[in-house]
């Protein structure tokens, strides 16, 4: 095989996906595959095929038959290649590279998007798994304390199977403590590869977006000044691609009540309780204050404490929080970190709705009509 069938070859399935009803020159494979394409050479020993993007060569030895097309079949097929590769250098327009290459990039990062997504929504994810483990680990620790005589027994030989339980007690909660440090740092970093994930996806929405708008501008002027067969090709192929992108994209439109120009939404925490959070896109994460954070039965006895500024500008140790699920309609976020508040915010208002839950969406308030849009990447 020639040194450039193996980058070939990573286009064959591809190949294999253009309609069945395009005559081409078909090549059957003795172990059974087939490869459409048209063929460019043959020698006695080898045979050479085009597969759109690129060329394969392969030893007769290998081949069980070939079946060729017509002229017709030819021109068939070069037309479904500038189809289904229409946004390829090969294919592309002159003038349109610029568009094509965004548009390359574009389904790049969507894949990339997309796995990320998987991975954030696995319930066997690693952050789950690691959060399970603390809780665990967490309760053994606090067994084993509540096994833990009051006062340690004398160091006499009446006391030997007290003093061999307690030491045995104190080595397991020793052990305990190792574990729970080496899974909160663990768990740290996990949610960090998440919060990361979060934003990949959150970047691919925004490009998205944007080159959206960008292209329905080229197209417009396309159709008003009109243009080649191919230059046709490109801009039909690459509508329809886009808008089956943008059917991954879902929306919510959400009331929300104004309170001294400030947005007042209605969120659902962690499954259970309905709070009023006021909108905040400068605010790091959500915030939530100590009586909602009753009213959710958080136990922030083992919560880490952090320094952060509050939106009056005092500085404050707080009890950070990791939420399960932060929800405004049915656009949801898992796994949300916020931070509990000491300050009661007046209003009846139950805190901050940051980026932390933000940062997931596409955000715009319509102030003519009081509604919160979030549009997200939901495959």
């Amino acid at each position: 095989m020639k040194p450039n069938a193996l980058n070939a070859l990573r286009f064959v399935p591809a190949i294999l996906l253009l309609p069945a009803l395009v005559a081409a020159d078909t090549i059957l494979m003795k172990n059974g595959n087939s490869m459409d394409g048209i063929i460019l050479k043959e020698t006695p020993a080898e045979v050479t095929i085009n597969v759109g993007v690129g060329s394969i060569t392969l030893k007769r030895s290998q081949i069980a038959s070939i079946r060729k097309s017509d002229a017709k079949g030819e021109s068939q097929i070069k037309d479904s290649w500038q189809q289904h590769y229409f946004a390829h250098e090969k294919y592309t327009p002159k003038g349109l590279e610029s568009l094509a290459s965004e548009f390359r990039a574009l389904e790049t990062q969507r894949n990339a998007a997309w796995q990320e997504l998987e991975d954030l929504r696995s319930p066997a994810g690693r952050t789950k798994e690691l959060q399970n483990e603390l809780e665990r680990l967490d309760q053994q620790a606090v067994d084993c304390m509540r096994s833990l005589p009051p006062s340690v027994p004398p160091a006499d030989g009446k006391h030997r199977a007290e003093i061999e339980t307690y030491n045995a007690l104190i080595t397991r909660n020793n052990a305990l403590k190792a574990r729970i440090t080496v899974v909160r740092d663990e768990l740290i970093k996990s949610q960090a590869d998440d919060d990361k994930r979060r934003r990949s996806v959150s970047a691919y929405l925004q490009v998205l977006l944007n080159f959206r708008t960008k292209f329905e501008a080229r197209h417009d002027q396309f159709r008003k000044t009109g243009g080649t067969k191919q230059e046709d090709v490109f801009f039909s192929e690459m509508a329809r691609k886009i808008e089956a992108y943008s059917a991954e994209i879902r929306e919510t439109d959400v009331p929300f009540e104004a309170i001294d120009r400030h947005a007042i939404i209605t969120v659902r925490i962690n499954d259970r309780v309905d709070a009023r959070l006021l909108l905040d896109t400068g605010a790091t994460v959500v915030q939530i204050s100590q009586s909602l954070a009753g009213r959710l039965n958080m136990d922030l006895t083992r919560n880490p404490l952090v320094k952060v500024t509050l939106a009056d500008g005092r500085e404050a140790e707080v009890k950070a929080v990791m939420l399960d699920s932060v929800q405004v309609a049915d656009a949801r976020a898992e796994q949300v970190a916020g931070i509990v508040s000491p300050t009661e915010l007046s209003n009846g208002v139950d805190g901050l709705l940051g980026m932390s839950f933000l940062q997931q969406f596409d955000v715009h308030l319509d102030g003519s009509s009081n509604k919160l849009i979030l549009k997200r990447f939901d495959p």
